[in-house]
């Protein structure tokens, strides 16, 4: 599986903290920011992306991540999603108690 991983070329942002987590983990990824428009990337593929209009929540603005048919936005959410996935996070959280208090 490759994840597509869109955020504004040129200005790596936010983008870069999703980016710096694919790269740790060795995961399959596509940066659209950086591949050249003549294979599909750049800045048309984000707006192409952000205007389909057959997606039934398009994402509303970058950085964001494809995962097949999954579309994830925001960096917080896009890190909680690939965490556990990609061996970054455990798969299962203590719930209810603070970092402090669940020794």
């Amino acid at each position: 599986m490759t994840y597509r991983l869109y955020y504004w070329p040129g200005i790596q942002g936010r983008g870069e903290f999703i980016r710096l987590a694919l790269e740790a983990a060795g995961a399959d990824y596509v940066d659209v920011a950086r591949e050249p428009e003549s294979q599909g990337g750049g800045a048309r593929a984000l707006m192409a992306a952000m205007d389909n209009s057959a997606a039934t929540f398009p994402p509303f603005a970058p950085p964001f991540l494809v995962d097949v048919e999954v579309v994830v936005s925001q960096v917080a959410n896009i890190l909680a999603y690939l965490g556990p996935r990609l061996g970054l996070a455990p798969a299962d959280e203590a719930v209810g108690c603070s970092p402090l208090a669940c020794n």
